[in-house]
């Protein structure tokens, strides 16, 4: 055998195992740096959605704060049922969320229910006129209410389409619109205040497409 080939035969192992070690210090190399650029991109993307969650939140908390320190509540209850009274309070809530939603129109809803959980008034930012209260809504105040007797409290839930929602409500007085300080059916009634989590819902259904997975939330 020539001397050539000896050598040739000792120096090609070591080649394919340096070929093979190189190839393999890019391949990890390669793939650590995708999964930092997907851990990047998802934190990035979970950063957003949890901003949206926020601003939706920090709407509703200021919503239901202006109408708690507003006379339009109480002048609802101590009026006389007619016609302007109504209309005057869908002006007023109109007004409202065109202040605080800052051009944003996503669904908002308003509903003051007796103290036995009946809907005597609600209104809604959509162009139906003959939109009802959405029933998971009133199931998730009757829930909190009855069954935990929670006289304030805010929370996620689910619409009778599936879409996620965010709905605040307080038990007060109805004279001074404050918290009251007896609950007897007659003296008391719910504001109910809903609105959709348009942005929140679109991009988490957009992550859960592109990591094939499904985005569950604890309270």
């Amino acid at each position: 055998m020539k001397l050539s080939t000896k050598i040739l035969l000792l120096i090609a192992p070591v080649i394919l195992i340096s070929t093979a070690a190189s190839s393999y210090i890019i391949y990890s190399t390669q793939k650590n740096s995708f999964i930092k650029r997907e851990d990047n991109a998802l934190q990035l993307s979970m950063e957003k959605l949890a901003g949206h969650f926020r601003q939706s939140r920090s709407f509703l908390n200021s919503y239901s704060y202006a109408l708690t320190k507003s006379d339009m509540i109480k002048r609802f209850f101590l009026a006389e049922e007619n016609p302007s009274q109504e209309l005057a309070l869908i002006d007023d809530l109109h007004e409202t969320i065109k202040l605080l939603q800052d051009g944003d129109d996503s669904f908002t809803g308003l509903a003051l229910l007796d103290g036995d959980g009946t809907v005597s008034y609600y209104a809604e930012n959509s162009r139906d006129p003959f939109a009802e209260m959405d029933p998971k809504v009133l199931e998730f105040v009757d829930r909190q209410y009855q069954e935990k007797h929670v006289t304030s409290h805010t929370d996620y839930i689910q619409n009778s389409q599936g879409e996620g929602m965010l709905v605040h409500y307080e038990v007060l007085d109805k004279k001074s619109v404050s918290a009251p300080i007896s609950e007897q059916i007659n003296d008391v009634f719910f504001l109910v205040v809903s609105v959709s989590l348009d942005k929140f819902n679109s991009l988490r259904k957009q992550i859960e497409f592109d990591y094939q997975t499904s985005l569950f939330f604890y309270r």
